[in-house]
């Protein structure tokens, strides 16, 4: 069976970038903080997962237009002067060939709706693992989709990252209703980290319960006599439509299977073969 890592990639350069010391250079001055975080990242999760294929999802610069042609306040409190990360991207896209790890960009559609659609497409009926930290994935979990994950825990001494892989059942687990509902969720209490606003008054504690209470967005308007929802259905509807990420975009991309000795390889090992580095 088939095991397919497929990477969120501009979420990995977001890590790295802002994760990672940014003493790196190379010789011309280029930071590769990024770089390095971004290989990092990934060989991590390799060697959890075991997959058999990997692919890198990033956005290319107009595949969000669709989004912002129906909602322009969609993602605009994040800061993109910082060009610094989108600096490094074309070293990294060049390590990624290297190591025979497709990529791909689709200049139509974002890059959460390729990586759902993908996922759907069940490369030889395998496994697929959508690593990001991106939570709006956990609407796209189902019988062979996982989410993986690095997430803090606290031991008896101090707080750690762990890696969780969310199948269905750990979801449930966690959250109390199916992964099906998380759009439904977000929809009743909005989404921050993309800008997006959901009913007034209503947060995390009672989104949840009413998902537990009533399932879908539909039957929460139907059944919930909840005065914020009333006069917000419209609202509700419109949040649910633009944050369901596609699932049926047809991506045609070949994926290799990966080897395992280029991919360990050190990051300086690798600018040294693609002749950034002495």
């Amino acid at each position: 069976m088939d095991k397919l890592l497929i990477v969120d990639g501009h979420n990995y350069l977001y890590r790295a970038y802002y994760g990672v010391p940014t003493a790196a250079k190379l010789k011309n001055g280029l930071q590769i903080n990024a770089f390095y975080g971004f290989f990092s990242y990934l060989r991590k999760n390799i060697l959890h997962i075991q997959p058999n294929k990997v692919l890198v999802v990033f956005d290319s610069e107009t595949g969000i237009q669709s989004k912002l042609d129906q909602n322009k306040e969609y993602k605009q409190n994040r800061d993109y002067k910082d060009i610094g990360m989108f600096e490094q991207l074309p070293i990294i896209k060049d390590a990624l060939e290297y190591l025979g790890i497709t990529y791909i960009e689709n200049p139509d559609n974002e890059g959460d709706d390729v990586i759902a659609s993908i996922a759907n497409k069940k490369f030889n009926d395998g496994e697929s693992f959508i690593s990001s930290q991106d939570k709006d994935f956990f609407q796209v979990i189902k019988d062979n989709i996982y989410v993986l994950r690095d997430e803090k825990v606290k031991d008896d001494i101090k707080y750690s990252y762990s890696k969780v892989v969310y199948t269905e059942d750990k979801f449930i687990e966690q959250w109390n209703f199916p992964p099906k509902y998380f759009v439904d969720y977000i929809s009743l209490k909005g989404d921050p980290s993309d800008n997006i606003k959901g009913v007034e008054g209503i947060g995390k504690i009672r989104a949840s319960r009413l998902i537990r209470e009533y399932g879908d967005i539909e039957d929460v308007i139907e059944n919930s006599k909840d005065k914020r929802i009333l006069g917000n259905e419209n609202l509700i509807r419109n949040n649910k439509n633009f944050l369901k990420m596609k699932t049926d975009i047809d991506i045609n991309c070949k994926l290799k299977e990966i080897n395992q000795t280029k991919i360990f390889s050190s990051s300086n090992e690798i600018l040294k073969e693609l002749n950034y580095m002495d």
